[in-house]
């Protein structure tokens, strides 16, 4: 064995002779006595392949760097309980090896050690709290800010990489392989923090970000260093790596990594860091970019610093904005040129398009209306909007600013400054939307139509006054109250004051309002575009986020919502409106006066359903539909099961699902498996409430009998089972085996709860009827074993499901 270290300089032996060690090392338990010699023997000698690995990074040998680095990795693994131990086991040498490592300018070879820094820091967090574990702590403090230096040069973008512009636009606009070396970099930012302390991360950052910008702790000029911080020796990160707006931009990147370990109180490198973004040169778009993100990420601690930074970083944001603006603008004056293959556009100059989505600007701006609402709401923030509007701000952009003034105007003390602010907001697009539709020529642009309703949803979305401005105790969907902010606020005092007065019955939630004058628009929408599934999509967008701003207050127009919805649907079944109206369910069916309404509506929507799907074909033509409409049952059953379990309407959604098993499409199993899944526990639950409650004459008692008539006197549980051991051979499309929201064996396992008796005798109806070429005689016997015993365990129940859906498919292979 000893020779394979020699094979190790042998440039024909080399990667077998590395494979062979690291075999060993696996092998090997560094704390079984019996082993100790073999580990006495690998550790050193692997160790003093050291020079080895520098000969072949100076040699430029990334093949021979990458299988030495596995090398040294394994062997840190294979030793983590020594090295994170009290005894003197030649740690450091391990961990300069792994940091050697670490530092190497081929990404492939520097992430390989990182997971090691992650289980050395996880592992030590559990040793014993002693004297022995607090000097190992200071042993590692330097390795450990050394990799966190790395990390952070590594970060930094090289001229390999890719194009500065097209980074600048997007930070994952350079690769795959870039994007993943990140975000490990990341993962071990985070890992120093946990070892070190925010505070020193901070520091190295803050360090970094004084020497880009030329200037020291003390004020004074201070020139780049050519000498690795990490490593002795000429640094990997020299002078030509990248560009001071990328090294920013690095920086940005660190802290946004170590952001969870940042607390709200951080008064050092925050403040300093914040205050220089606006003084940023235009021409550093990567790092400006970066410098959003990062807001985004520190809103929590901006919330404290508000009075001192809060409108710099707006107008910060702002700008940026306008910037963005004025750049898609010159864009849309381009001619644009074919698909690159790269995911965008480009122009005729092969310059890429800008990216369709939000800008980190955009979602920063957003973030910071959101979580310094209140502090907006004071500074007049709603003038954004007309400002950046003007400027020619992206459509995506526009949607998240929307939604972050809704946030804002939320917030205001007043119930009146909310309705004012509400309506400056909302009209607009709902004035453009009338006009559109209001066409009698010929109808509109869908694009246009839909990005009015974009809008329109963006504001009703985010407009949620607290509770209390309509004499309603605080809720859990209450986001702007001063308990889930917990930011002290005179709102409290405030409504109290108001409360004393008779006005605040008549109260109307302003989204209610906007509906209701709105509503002939959205009527002439589904009756002109019905045709078009996207932009009913949108329109039953806003209908779901009007209900759940309104919540409970929506109540006046649930009933013309519901007849809205019905109607047009047995028009044109499209699933939106199915989905739109499993949210009337979600907001009313705990009140019991509009259970009647619910089911009402649930029939008619079946009465649709079952004309639509007669035939297996029928599923296929409309699978979306098929999902939509098995979940809106399985909702039915959670907030208000009594009108549907004693109704005949059961059994047809039921048999109606059975036929939808053999449907080839992922989604639509899982809505049917749900509501399966969904009417068991339903009948499991309600049986086992009236056994202890030992009264037939219950509620629980009555829904249990109903259900167990339809299960097992009807026949229906006996088809469920067959058609999901059919899935389970491979006979029938199985998407969902065990999987959370309705699952091929969860709903068998919610039968055998249910029917302990009856499962084991459909089962083995079932399994006889199942040709050879699906489950030989062996499998269905060692299936029924498991099915059959007595008490039921979860864990082996499903795993003997799983075991025989295997085996099925396993000699369906050895068949073909």
């Amino acid at each position: 064995f000893l020779g394979t270290f020699d094979a190790v300089n042998h440039p024909f032996l080399f990667e077998v002779a590395t494979d062979v060690i690291i075999e060993a090392l696996r092998a090997y338990d560094c704390l079984n006595a019996l082993h100790q010699p073999v580990v006495a023997v690998i550790a050193p000698r692997v160790m003093a392949l050291r020079p080895r690995f520098e000969q072949a990074n100076n040699a430029g040998d990334e093949d021979d760097c990458f299988a030495l680095c596995r090398l040294f990795c394994e062997m840190g693994e294979a030793y983590m309980p020594l090295i994170a131990s009290t005894q003197d086991a030649n740690q450091l040498t391990i961990i300069e090896l792994e940091l050697l490592c670490a530092n190497h300018p081929a990404r492939r070879v520097a992430t390989l050690p990182l997971r090691f820094f992650y289980n050395l820091s996880r592992a030590w967090s559990q040793m014993p709290e002693d004297e022995g574990k607090m000097r190992l702590r200071e042993a590692m403090i330097d390795p450990f800010l050394r990799l966190a230096r790395c990390c952070l040069l590594q970060s930094e973008r090289t001229e390999e990489d890719g194009s500065a512009e097209d980074f600048a636009r997007d930070e994952h606009s350079l690769g795959d392989d870039f994007s993943r070396h990140r975000a490990d970099l990341a993962d071990c930012l985070g890992d120093c923090a946990f070892f070190l302390g925010y505070e020193s991360v901070l520091k190295i950052i803050g360090e970094r970000i004084r020497q880009i910008l030329s200037i020291g702790i003390d004020g004074t000029p201070t020139p780049r260093r050519s000498t690795s911080p990490i490593i002795g020796g000429t640094s990997v990160i020299n002078n030509n790596r990248s560009n001071p707006a990328d090294a920013l931009e690095a920086c940005f990147f660190a802290l946004r990594a170590v952001s969870e370990w940042v607390p709200d109180t951080e008064s050092v490198i925050l403040p300093e860091t914040i205050r220089l973004l606006p003084s940023l040169e235009s021409s550093w778009r990567s790092a400006i970019r970066a410098g959003t993100a990062c807001v985004s990420a520190y809103t929590f601690w901006l919330r404290n610093y508000a009075r001192e930074l809060l409108e710099p970083v707006v107008t910060f944001l702002v700008s940026v904005l306008e910037a963005n603006a004025a750049a898609i603008q010159r864009q849309k004056q381009k001619q644009i040129g074919p698909n690159n293959g790269r995911g965008g556009r480009i122009d005729a100059q092969g310059h890429r398009r800008l990216p369709t989505g939000p800008s980190p600007a955009a979602r920063a701006l957003k973030a910071v209306c959101s979580t310094c609402r209140r502090e907006l709401a004071r500074l007049g923030a709603l003038d954004l909007r007309d400002r950046l509007v003007a400027a020619g701000l992206s459509h995506r952009d526009e949607l998240e600013l929307l939604e972050g003034l809704g946030h804002v105007i939320s917030a205001c003390d007043q119930f009146d400054d909310i309705c004012r602010g509400f309506e400056r907001l909302i009209t607009p697009p709902a004035m453009a939307l009338s006009t559109l539709v209001s066409r009698i020529d010929a109808p509109a642009d869908t694009k246009l139509v839909a990005e009015e309703l974009e809008r329109l949803t963006s504001i009703v979305r985010c407009t949620t006054p607290s509770r209390q401005h309509f004499g309603l105790s605080p809720s859990s969907h209450d986001t702007n109250s001063a308990t889930t902010t917990n930011v002290a606020t005179p709102l409290t005092p405030t409504i109290n004051t108001v409360l004393n007065n008779a006005e605040i019955a008549n109260r109307r939630h302003p989204v209610l309002s906007f509906i209701e004058k709105l509503w002939p628009v959205f009527e002439a929408v589904a009756e002109r575009y019905g045709d078009s599934p996207q932009l009913i999509e949108r329109l039953c967008r806003c209908y779901k986020h009007a209900m759940r701003s309104c919540r409970t207050q929506f109540e006046p127009m649930l009933e013309q919502m519901i007849d809205h919805l019905v109607r047009h649907f047995s028009k044109t079944p499209l699933s939106s409106y199915v989905y739109a109206s499993s949210i009337c369910i979600t907001e009313f069916g705990r009140d019991s006066n509009k259970h009647g309404i619910l089911f009402e509506m649930l029939t008619k929507l079946s009465a649709t359903v079952f004309c639509l799907f007669r035939s297996l074909d029928d599923f296929r033509q409309r699978p979306d539909v098929a999902e939509e409409y098995f979940y809106l049952t399985s909702r039915f059953l959670d907030y208000c099961p009594d009108h549907l379990v004693h109704s005949p309407l059961l059994e047809s959604v039921l048999r109606c699902g059975i036929v939808g098993l053999a449907l080839e499409h992922r989604e639509a199993q899982r809505g049917i498996l749900h509501c399966f899944e969904r009417t068991v526990v339903v009948a499991y639950e309600a049986a086992l409430n009236a056994s202890q409650n030992g009264d037939p004459s219950t509620p629980d008692a009555r829904r249990a009998a109903a259900l167990a008539t339809l299960l097992v006197e009807q026949q229906l549980g006996r088809l469920i089972a067959d058609g999901v051991l059919k899935a389970l051979t491979g006979d029938l499309p199985a998407y969902a085996l065990d999987e959370g929201h309705g699952s091929l064996v969860g709903v068998l396992w919610r039968l055998r709860l249910f029917c302990p008796n009856d499962l084991p005798r459909w089962c083995a109806n079932s399994l006889q009827n199942v040709p050879e070429r699906y489950a030989s005689n062996d499998i269905k016997s060692d299936l029924m074993v498991s099915i059959a015993e007595d008490p039921a365990v979860k864990d082996s129940f499903c795993d003997a499901l799983l075991l025989f859906s295997a085996r099925c498919r396993d000699l369906a292979k050895v068949l073909r």
